[in-house]
């Protein structure tokens, strides 16, 4: 199957990723798939992607192409340039099945400074981790989110873009913790061992609880994530690298 797209660059996400460079953030890129084939799906099913990596970026206005083969193999391209792959798959997950839970042990409330674009951090002013064990987690509240950054509200399934940035933005706070002369560095989605959630983001509680596990700080930020509310888990991250930059 081959599906053709282009990102509207007149939406307000392309003001603040990234100011000044405006690029197409990968979730957002690879969810714009996902929902074309889940038009046939039934209701409530899962998104399982799988050894997702990204290339190079995508502006808004370009022509991008997805092509994919019957094992549920995507490649993004643009012209002649290779963009990024992943692999699309199909069924239940178990991994959905509990809701998101705080890591075990006591946890230490800190506040935490803004690392990126204001508009594009999302994370509350103060979040609880447990540094040495690389853990760190926040409550995100979806409404007030949408109330102050009304230009999410053109983004389809933006509840989906938001949560995993809120993960990554974790993963950054923490990094910051370890070494706070990275405070202005520039992380990029690299790649994703695997994310799953659910499609139905428009019924999803306001109330989310963010928890995000880091397992290798440095230039390549290696993170997992759980994100739910109080009766189910909303999306399952695992193997992301945020690879670090210059400043675009």
């Amino acid at each position: 199957m081959t599906l053709e797209a282009t990102f509207d660059p007149g939406l307000g996400i392309f003001r603040h990723h990234f100011e000044h460079y405006p690029i197409v953030p990968g979730v957002m890129l690879v969810d714009h798939y996902v929902a074309h084939v889940a038009a046939t799906w039934p209701d409530g099913h899962i998104a399982h992607l799988h050894d997702i990596r990204f290339q190079h970026f995508l502006r808004p206005g370009q022509a991008i192409k997805f092509t994919s083969n019957s094992e549920g193999d995507v490649r993004i391209s643009c012209g002649e340039l290779f963009n990024g792959t992943f692999l699309l798959k199909d069924g239940p997950s178990s991994v959905l099945s509990q809701p998101a839970v705080l890591p075990n042990g006591p946890g230490q409330s800190i506040r935490i400074d803004v690392l990126r674009e204001p508009d594009y951090w999302f994370l509350p002013n103060y979040i609880e981790i447990a540094a040495e064990r690389g853990w760190a987690t926040c409550q995100i509240d979806l409404a007030a989110l949408l109330r102050r950054h009304a230009y999410l509200g053109e983004v389809p399934r933006w509840q989906l873009l938001v949560l995993v940035e809120c993960a990554g933005n974790l993963a950054l706070a923490l990094q910051h913790l370890v070494d706070p002369g990275d405070v202005r560095a520039h992380y990029v989605f690299a790649r994703f061992g695997q994310i799953d959630y659910r499609m139905d983001c428009a019924q999803w509680a306001s109330l989310q609880t963010v928890v995000t596990h880091v397992k290798r700080f440095g230039t390549l930020l290696v993170w997992e994530a759980v994100i739910g509310d109080s009766s189910s888990t909303q999306i399952v991250v695992r193997g992301a690298v945020s690879h670090r930059g210059k400043a675009l």
